[in-house]
């Protein structure tokens, strides 16, 4: 028995930071997974930013954005439109709420135990590789500050946990952490370019060759959305190879 919350097309299943629709899944990041958990159990009530802080980071040193860059995430990963959001409302100097909806109480479901077994089962069989929609594998690294400015250094950890969500979900292949042992490496470094926070992306193959490069507009407000965008153009890139 597990709890499951109702976000629009989407159930949200906290115990394993993922969303669920019409067969779909997307793996959510940690911090994100127990953001969109405290909004949805506070769910229609204006929860702060500070009260985020303090239940997800627990008191450890973050970026003045952090907060906005996992939201930016979340709505990303919701489909909801950053200029015009249907969940997640951020109210100006306030926090972000969740919004009512019909089905927002959380949704009690057991599997039946012959079910449960026969994915067990299935699971065995195929193999968690056949069931992805790609085969290759794909190594994230930690993104390097080469900002030169100790005040970034928590926008390039936040930026690690946004680049391998955004890869796990939209590039189709298996993300590792690291560099070795995989088909293709996902490198990116954080630089000041015309005085923003810019994310510089590159990927390369077994051999070490580059095979695709891209690069966010620039400040920590976009960076975000920047990446997923830039995680959907990789996958196609992989695709062709």
């Amino acid at each position: 028995m597990q709890d499951e919350f109702a976000i629009g097309a989407w159930r949200f299943i906290p115990a394993e930071d993922e969303l669920r629709s019409n067969g779909e899944r997307r793996k959510l990041e940690h911090r994100a997974a127990r953001t969109l958990e405290l909004l949805c159990r506070h769910r229609g009530a204006i929860v702060s930013r500070e009260a985020i802080l303090d239940a997800v980071w627990q008191g450890r040193a973050v970026s003045a954005n952090s907060v906005a860059i996992v939201v930016s995430d979340l709505r990303e990963a919701l489909d909801d439109p950053a200029r015009s959001p249907v969940h997640i409302e951020t109210v100006a100097k306030r926090g972000y709420r969740l919004r009512d909806e019909a089905a927002a109480a959380p949704v009690r479901r057991r599997w039946p135990i012959a079910a449960a077994v026969a994915l067990l089962v299935l699971a065995a069989i195929v193999g968690w590789r056949a069931l992805t929609p790609a085969a290759v594998t794909l190594a994230v690294s930690e993104v390097a500050d080469e900002t030169g400015d100790a005040r970034y250094a928590p926008l390039a950890k936040a930026s690690s946990a946004v680049l391998t969500q955004a890869a796990t979900r939209e590039t189709g292949a298996v993300v590792r952490q690291g560099t070795s042992g995989a088909d293709y490496s996902l490198r990116a470094r954080l630089i000041l370019w015309s005085g923003k926070p810019t994310l510089m992306m590159a990927a390369t193959d077994a051999s070490g060759t580059v095979i695709w490069t891209a690069m966010s507009r620039g400040g920590e407000d976009v960076i975000p959305a920047d990446v997923n965008a830039a995680m959907r153009a990789l996958r196609g890139r992989l695709a062709r190879r």
